[in-house]
C-alpha cells in the first residue's frame, strides 16, 4: 500500500507543478486585436513646460491599464538609452495614474489643464511628440508602425538623428496599425 501513497503524491505534486507554472506563463496574456491609429496635429503649440528648455522635448502619451504599456515600455527605454547623451528632455501626459518606478529615469509630467490643446488631440496611446529645439512639432505620432512596438520597426530614431542633425523635419500626421488603447475610453 506503501507504494501506491508514493505514486498517488508524486501524481499530486506533478499535476499541482503543472497547474502552477500554467498559471504563471499565462495570467499575463490576454487577447490582442490590432488597431488602427490615426494621429493628427499639424499646429500644436510647445507646453508652455518648455519655456526657456534648450534641446528636444519628447512628450510620451501613456494611458493606464493598456495592455499594450509593457511593450512600449521597453521601446522607450531603449530610445532613451540610445539617445541619453542628446539634449533630450522626456515628458509624459498621462491618462491615470503612473506606477511609482514607472520608468526608473527622470521626467516631467505635463499638466492638463495648461495642455488642454495636447491631451484634446491624442486619439490613442501609445504615442508620443516630439518638439525641436525652437519649440516645433516635428513629430506627432505611434512609436512604430507595425504589430509590434520595438526599435525594429520604429521612426522614432530616424525623426531624432535628423533633428539632431540640424534637419527640418515635420511628421504630425500618421496612421499606425498595432497595438493602441483609445485615449478617451477606461482599460482594463
Amino acid at each position: 500500500m506503501q507504494h501506491w501513497k508514493i505514486i498517488a503524491l508524486l501524481s499530486l505534486w506533478a499535476l499541482l507543478t503543472a497547474l502552477t507554472f500554467w498559471w504563471y506563463q499565462f495570467r499575463q496574456i490576454q487577447p490582442f486585436a490590432q488597431t488602427n491609429a490615426f494621429f493628427a496635429a499639424a499646429d500644436l503649440p510647445a507646453p508652455p513646460e518648455f519655456s526657456g528648455l534648450p534641446g528636444l522635448k519628447l512628450v510620451h502619451f501613456w494611458r493606464e491599464g493598456c495592455l499594450c504599456n509593457p511593450a512600449n515600455l521597453e521601446h522607450l527605454r531603449e530610445l532613451l538609452s540610445e539617445y541619453r547623451t542628446s539634449d533630450l528632455h522626456l515628458f509624459v501626459v498621462a491618462s491615470g495614474k503612473l506606477p511609482s518606478h514607472w520608468l526608473n529615469t527622470s521626467y516631467t509630467t505635463l499638466d492638463e489643464t495648461a495642455n488642454a490643446g495636447l491631451f484634446s488631440t491624442i486619439p490613442s496611446a501609445p504615442g508620443l511628440a516630439i518638439w525641436d529645439t525652437n519649440n516645433r512639432l516635428a513629430y506627432f505620432g505611434p512609436y512604430s508602425v507595425g504589430p509590434t512596438c520595438s526599435a525594429r520597426n520604429s521612426v522614432i530614431g530616424l525623426v531624432l538623428d535628423s533633428l539632431l542633425a540640424g534637419q527640418n523635419t515635420e511628421l504630425t500626421t500618421m496612421a499606425g496599425n498595432g497595438c493602441f488603447c483609445d485615449w478617451n475610453t477606461k482599460q482594463g
